[in-house]
């Protein structure tokens, strides 16, 4: 199996900072105590 190291290194990053991110705005809203805009 052969991967492009440089695409793989993109989407590695790309995840790692998306679960920072959700992890960030979970940290925000469990501090803050108040419940998860509705977004229609």
């Amino acid at each position: 199996m052969k991967v492009n190291p440089i695409e793989f290194w993109e989407e590695f990053i790309q995840t790692e900072l998306l679960k920072i991110h959700l992890q960030r705005n979970n940290f925000l809203r469990n501090s803050k105590n108040v419940p998860p805009m509705n977004v229609n």
